[in-house]
C-alpha cells in the first residue's frame, strides 16, 4: 500500500497508508512506527514526494526492527508461561 503510493505519487493513498500503518502500530506497540507515521503526515506534499523510494525503505527498516522486538517479547512470554 506504501509502496505503491510512493511509486504512483499519490499523495492522498500515502496520506492513507501512513495513517493505517500509524494507528496499527499503535495498537500493538510499536510506537516509533506510530511516531514515524504521524511526523510523515505532518510534512508538506512537497516533503513527501522528495522522500519518494526512502520512506518505503525506511518503513522496512522500522517493521524489521519492531518484528524482532515482538519477536523476542513473544519467545519470551511462551517461555515463561506457566504449563499446565
Amino acid at each position: 500500500m506504501l509502496h505503491s503510493a510512493v511509486a504512483a505519487g499519490d499523495l492522498p493513498g500515502l496520506g492513507d497508508a501512513l495513517h493505517a500503518v500509524g494507528g496499527s502500530s499503535g495498537n500493538i506497540g510499536a510506537v516509533r512506527i506510530m511516531q514515524w507515521c504521524a511526523a510523515m503526515r505532518a510534512q508538506t506534499d512537497a516533503q513527501l514526494l522528495g522522500h519518494g523510494p526512502r520512506l518505503v525503505e525506511r518503513m522496512a527498516l522500522l517493521i524489521a526492527e519492531s518484528r524482532a522486538v515482538l519477536d523476542r517479547y513473544l519467545g519470551d512470554a511462551q517461555r515463561t508461561a506457566p504449563r499446565p
